[in-house]
């Protein structure tokens, strides 16, 4: 059966509320697809960083204030007043199912509330990055994956972890990333500033992330077409990937980069200034 058959007549909200990072694109991609099948509407941050591309996208939005700092986050979740009040608008406008693309502080309670609606909640990381605020999201993570009627992971690997945590398999469902067109849409100078045959890896580089697999087909590709260069960019240990990069030619891998910190951080980067463009190009590079 198409999912346009199994959406027709639906009304789907899709809540994101994030701020920062890749759940904007991400959730943007899957409300503009969704939208074409059923009757959606999005909720979001006021203050997210791609708000400009949600308003001018025709999709009907809830737009709602969130916070701006980790001390508001904090106060936010312990005043459930606001929470409250945005499930309540949710509920007014009678959805038959709720899809949480990514989790937020607020995700669990609004479960609580909203308890009546099906929900879809996808779980990014079942295995909590370093630091503390990803060991907080981590939580919410695991609480609103527990409180959903269906879960949503990435990879079948993730499928045992999500088990770990009580997350009954039959309840599991495998999607991977789909093939995303935000940045080719909103890009500015797209053409003139993307590397001809470049392949890029950009988050943390821990064990999970599978590096491995991808450099494994890097050397495939290279194979078949030589001048092919890969990419690594983010924080972590590229020590236990060395073997694997032995006599490949065109890597480049950055991890020490400040603003490769920052990113990986969450925090917004600005333009490069030329001190910074000057340590970028003092990377390990074969």
């Amino acid at each position: 059966m198409s999912l346009k058959l199994i959406c027709q007549g639906m009304r789907i909200g899709l809540i994101y509320i994030g701020r920062h990072g890749p759940g904007g694109p991400i959730s943007f991609e899957l409300a503009s697809h969704l939208s074409t099948k059923a009757d959606l509407f999005a909720v979001v941050s006021e203050d997210a960083d791609h708000i400009r591309y949600w308003r001018r996208s025709g999709l009907k939005l809830l737009e709602v204030p969130t916070f701006k700092t980790y001390t508001q986050a904090m106060f936010s979740c312990l005043g459930q007043a606001r929470v409250r009040k945005l499930a309540n608008q949710i509920s007014s406008m009678r959805p038959d199912v709720l899809l949480y693309p990514m989790i937020h502080p607020w995700t669990p309670s609004l479960q609580k509330t909203l308890v009546d609606i099906p929900d879809v909640v996808t779980v990014h990381d079942p295995t909590a990055h370093p630091g503390i605020v990803h060991r907080m999201s981590s939580i919410w993570e695991r609480r609103s994956a527990q409180r959903a009627s269906r879960c949503v992971v990435l990879a079948q690997t993730f499928v045992e972890q999500m088990q770990a945590k009580g997350i009954p398999k039959e309840k599991i469902d495998v999607i991977p990333h789909a093939v995303f067109s935000f940045y080719e849409k909103f890009t500015e100078n797209t053409e003139n500033s993307r590397p001809p045959r470049s392949v890029l890896f950009f988050g943390r580089i821990t064990g999970y992330k599978g590096l491995e697999v991808l450099i494994q087909a890097f050397r495939i590709c290279q194979a078949q077409r030589p001048d092919l260069r890969l990419s690594i960019a983010g924080e972590g240990d590229m020590r236990p990937y060395r073997l694997l990069l032995d006599g490949v030619k065109n890597v480049t891998v950055l991890t020490s980069h400040p603003r490769v910190a920052q990113a990986c951080a969450g925090r917004k980067v600005g333009r490069a200034q030329p001190q910074e463009k000057r340590a970028a190009s003092k990377v390990e590079s074969t």
